[in-house]
């Protein structure tokens, strides 16, 4: 007689074949016990990474530590925040948690660094466009982006419309995307932006 392989169960020793409920049992127990354990490696790289805020970050409020750190999977928030006040100490407290909130590797970082050195975005004085368009960055192509369309050549935008076309892409799509939105479907710069824009 052959036993059916969802009855089965492997155990060091032996195997056991169990009724369908008690396997349905078993398996459920044992996904608890598997999710537990994630969400505790999780909730514990949170507290990490708010007991090094807590050590690092002088100027910022225990909130705005949480805020940094909530949805945290590692202690990078932190190295992201101190970086971005490295490469500027003018960003402001809303941009650096715009950027660096939750974040599980250095790509916005990157991005920031990238933008200012961008000769247009250095020199502008509120810095909340820098951290607007590198913020959900995974790479350097929202910097590639913005360029593309702040160039006369191929869409000729104002800096906050570039910012809102090219935040957070991965590609220069947006740009392709909001040239033929304005010239084959006729519409407007902001409709254009609204329908090409990645967030």
């Amino acid at each position: 007689m052959l036993t059916d392989p969802a009855r089965i169960v492997s155990t060091p020793s032996n195997l056991t074949i169990l009724k369908k409920g008690e396997f349905m049992k078993t398996m459920i127990t044992m996904l608890v016990f598997a999710l537990a354990s994630v969400s505790s490696a999780f909730a514990s790289a949170e507290v990490e990474c708010v007991k090094r805020a807590q050590r690092e970050i002088r100027d910022m409020s225990d909130y705005s530590k949480v805020e940094l750190c909530r949805r945290a999977i590692n202690t990078v928030p932190v190295d992201c925040y101190l970086g971005m006040q490295k490469i500027d100490r003018n960003f402001g407290a809303g941009d650096l948690l715009l950027v660096c909130a939750g974040v599980s590797d250095y790509a916005p970082l990157e991005c920031v660094r990238t933008a200012k050195s961008n000769y247009e975005l250095r020199r502008i004085e509120n810095l909340s466009p820098v951290a607007e368009l590198c913020a959900y960055a995974s790479n350097n192509e929202p910097v590639s982006c913005y360029e593309m369309a702040r160039s006369n050549w191929h869409a000729g935008l104002s800096i906050h419309r570039s910012v809102a076309l090219c935040r957070g892409t991965t590609s220069t799509y947006p740009v392709e995307c909001f040239k033929t939105a304005k010239k084959e479907g006729r519409l407007d710069e902001l409709e254009a932006i609204r329908l090409c824009a990645r967030y």
